[in-house]
């Protein structure tokens, strides 16, 4: 049969064809699907499934653009009106993840900036930006007793550090930013 739609915390529904959540799979069939529904195997193995990193995000306010070292200058460049990764290597991301187990942060992240004002005048002033960035591989839990409101701070500023090291006049261009830690 499968999902019909949607029944809103108010009770009422919102049929449709086909259902998509964004979740963690723990999330959706834990919380948001009634158990009754679900195969008891099924079920079973979801209380065991373990996500093995989290997302850090950052939004950020810019003065300009990012001048990368690999495609140079502050005007306006196809690479700015899409997303761009920070992630050189299989090595470079397998350090990431192993950097989160162990210490909670990667020390070199892996990033997918986006700079939507590139697409949407709407979104800061004439000259400045606005830039999202999601950065793996981030722990929910931290190791050794730490807790993400005394570490944020300095993994925030080790994202800047890591988009700086390619664009050497990021950090300087950042006007404001928020955090959204695991």
């Amino acid at each position: 049969r499968g999902a019909q739609g949607v029944q809103l915390a108010d009770r009422s529904m919102i049929g449709a064809r086909c259902v998509v959540a964004n979740v963690d799979p723990r999330l959706l069939f834990l919380k948001l699907v009634d158990e009754t529904v679900l195969d008891a195997d099924f079920l079973r193995r979801i209380r065991g499934y373990k996500c093995g990193s989290a997302t850090f995000r950052m939004n950020v306010a810019l003065s300009e653009l990012p001048d990368f070292n690999c495609l140079p200058g502050r005007h306006l460049q196809p690479h700015h009106q899409s997303g761009i990764i920070i992630a050189p290597s299989l090595a470079y991301m397998e350090q990431a993840y192993f950097d989160a187990r162990t210490h909670g942060c990667s020390r070199a992240p892996i990033i997918e900036m986006l700079i939507p004002s590139t697409v949407d005048s709407t979104l800061a002033p004439p000259g400045k930006h606005v830039a999202s960035l999601f950065c793996q591989h981030f722990a929910y839990d931290l190791p050794k007793g730490l807790d993400w409101d005394e570490i944020k701070e300095p993994a925030a500023d080790n994202v800047l550090d890591t988009v700086t090291s390619l664009a050497p006049t990021f950090n300087g261009a950042v006007m404001g930013r928020k955090i959204l830690s695991p």
